[in-house]
């Protein structure tokens, strides 16, 4: 009788709780990886791969000479220079005397640079107008067939309305 009422006390313990068991050992368990050895060594492996690779890459020399590019450059530029239309630096090679003419032409240039954009966006504000009143000419003109419509369709049920109270009147 002893041991069922120790069972049924524990049964019972089960229901009203989680129903966890009563042989933990007071969290000391540590989680434990049983591939972690494994993985350290790929890790490892990995690792001095890199560094074999990084050393292979690092001993390699460069295989371009700095002094070939700079006269294929300087080769480059020569053509360069025969092709374009204004000659390189043509401003530094001024005299002294023609630089202000030149600073002049340039200002007036930005000047009508200036111009030309402001008279774009003139154009632009002119068309975004023009555009408007189109579309409330259009919406008007929308607004209007409407109100036809629902007028002919008010005087359509206004005759119908009649010729049945003509009808009507006649019996």
């Amino acid at each position: 009788e002893r041991d069922n009422r120790i069972l049924l006390h524990k049964m019972s313990h089960v229901m009203r709780t989680k129903g966890t068991v009563d042989n933990h050992i007071d969290n000391k368990y540590i989680h434990k990886s049983l591939n972690k050895i494994k993985r350290q060594r790929e890790l490892e492996k990995i690792a001095s791969e890199n560094k074999a690779i990084h050393k292979r890459i690092a001993a390699q020399g460069t295989r371009y000479s700095r002094d070939v590019w700079l006269d294929e450059w300087r080769v480059n530029e020569r053509y360069m220079a025969n092709i374009c239309t204004f000659p390189q630096f043509w401003y530094d090679r001024l005299a002294k005397e023609d630089q202000p003419f030149f600073k002049e032409l340039k200002q007036e240039a930005y000047l009508r640079l200036g111009q030309a954009n402001r008279q774009f966006q003139k154009d632009v504000r002119f068309h975004k107008m023009q555009q408007q009143k189109h579309n409330q000419q259009r919406s008007r003109e929308k607004k209007h067939r409407r109100e036809k419509a629902a007028r002919e369709k008010r005087v359509a049920q206004e005759l119908d309305f009649i010729k049945k109270l003509k009808g009507m009147s006649v019996n």
